[in-house]
């Protein structure tokens, strides 16, 4: 007597089911592989669900661009650098650029142990 599996089900968080027809074909097909399709679909979920998460970190990681984000604004008509973190400005563009940038690093430093 030949007896075909009615249904095949995994439950997990996701619950796949297949129908009689859909067993007989994949088992027609591939004899003794039934379970690969269930499987298959259960690993399309995982990778999708992963990469949902993946999009959700990057997209919190990734800023907009707008102005509102700016880190340092240089304005030159006013020979000066503004760091927009720390609310903190400080004169004379060109000596900065030429390298006397502790000022700079010690405000971030002091910031930073303000934080800590």
């Amino acid at each position: 007597m030949n007896k075909v599996e009615t249904a095949v089900r995994i439950i997990t968080n996701l619950q796949v089911l297949m129908s009689a027809q859909q067993v007989r074909e994949i088992s027609s097909k591939n004899k003794g592989n039934g379970h690969v399709y269930p499987y298959s679909k259960l690993e399309a979920k995982k990778k999708e669900e992963e990469d949902a998460k993946y999009s959700a970190d990057r997209k919190s990681q990734v800023g907009t661009a707008d102005r509102s984000e700016k880190i340092r604004n240089l304005q030159y008509s006013s020979n000066r650098i503004t760091d927009h973190r720390i609310n903190v400005s400080w004169h004379n563009i060109q000596k900065i650029f030429q390298g006397y940038m502790e000022p700079i690093f010690e405000a971030l430093e002091s910031e930073a142990n303000k934080s800590a």
